[in-house]
């Protein structure tokens, strides 16, 4: 029985266009690809310390190209001394150009599932997670019980269903996915993208029913331009049709907001989740970890659990931000701007 970690980075063409809700600017340039590929860094590095046994892979929709910057130059070794297999397939579930550029690289994720598929074993758990997620390397070994006994399970955000998450409500994709034929057998939830997880005699269900809806969707955006929708709206639907519990795997994943003089959510209780999925985090926190991490990874891995989680805490402010924390995130979000303003 092998356990698989997996996540992808997207390499976005200038052509291609790209708009993301995090990180601002254009998002072909290396400095915007630099933000994720540490979260790679991180994410990667998280994972091994979690789970020494586990087989991790990253997937690309292109080589990487580690002289294209300090930042690729360093994640690239990083990989390598982690033992992350690299696999570069092609999108093919890419959206057409009427689609919204907000979403243009989210539905990658079917893909990755599809090839996932040729390595994971009817015995085997897997995940696939969002970049800018950190292992804290508690609970994990629960994490891959529940998934072998359970099946595709899901993190569910807990908005409303009359709640509009990314110009779509729960109730309206109800009502779609009842025009389209789609039975959801009253199971629809808004089930996060940041998770995607189950055992491997899940997968070939999974994989098969993203297709079918996916097509459904693609089929009527062709009649009617105004319908788009994120990757999370479609997995939502996935689940509904194949009857899948939602939430069952909000004991082990949240998405945590942390930054200072903006919307918070983080509690003590989310201290003991195993995945802290933190996008606000992309260019503070998960930055000052990458920083230790490549200084010296060695150090980093060998922190005992404690060590590690304790570290993790106090760069990403959970359960509250320090006085440290907000000085250097202000003084990180002023740089930024800075930089941004000189360089018009």
């Amino acid at each position: 029985m092998t356990n698989w970690v997996s996540t992808w980075f997207y390499t976005q063409s200038k052509t291609e266009g790209g708009e993301y809700a995090q990180v601002r600017g254009d998002s072909s340039t290396e400095s915007f690809r630099d933000v994720y590929r540490r979260c790679v860094g991180v994410f990667f590095l998280s994972a091994r310390k979690a789970n020494p046994d586990a087989e991790l892979v990253l997937y690309l929709n292109a080589p990487w190209d580690k002289g294209s910057s300090k930042v690729a130059h360093e994640v690239w070794h990083l990989l390598q001394r982690l033992q992350v297999t690299i696999e570069v397939i092609p999108y093919k579930h890419q959206p057409p150009e009427s689609f919204a550029k907000s979403w243009r690289n989210q539905f990658f994720v079917i893909d990755v599932l599809a090839d996932l598929a040729r390595k994971v074993g009817e015995c085997d758990a897997w995940v696939v997670l969002d970049s800018d997620i950190v292992w804290s390397t508690q609970s994990t070994d629960k994490l891959w019980q529940a998934l072998q006994e359970q099946g595709i399970s899901t993190y569910t955000v807990g908005y409303a269903r009359s709640q509009h998450i990314n110009g779509m409500s729960m109730e309206f994709l109800k009502s779609l996915a009842g025009s389209l034929n789609l039975d959801t057998k009253d199971r629809l939830d808004y089930s996060g993208g940041e998770f995607i997880g189950g055992n491997g005699s899940s997968l070939s269900d999974l994989i098969a029913t993203s297709d079918a809806v996916w097509s459904a969707l693609m089929d009527q955006h062709a009649l009617d331009q105004s319908l788009q929708f994120e990757e999370a709206h479609l997995l939502s639907l996935v689940y509904g049709l194949l009857d899948v519990v939602p939430g069952r795997m909000n004991f082990f994943v949240r998405r945590l907001w942390t930054q200072p003089f903006k919307y918070q959510n983080v509690s003590t209780d989310d201290e003991k989740l195993a995945l802290w999925h933190v996008p606000a985090e992309k260019k503070y926190g998960i930055r000052r970890i990458y920083r230790t991490t490549i200084r010296d990874d060695s150090r980093a891995l060998a922190m005992d659990p404690v060590q590690w989680i304790n570290y993790c805490r106090r760069q990403l402010g959970i359960p509250r931000n320090s006085l440290l924390k907000v000085g250097r995130d202000t003084a990180r979000a002023i740089r930024s701007k800075s930089i941004k303003r000189f360089a018009r």
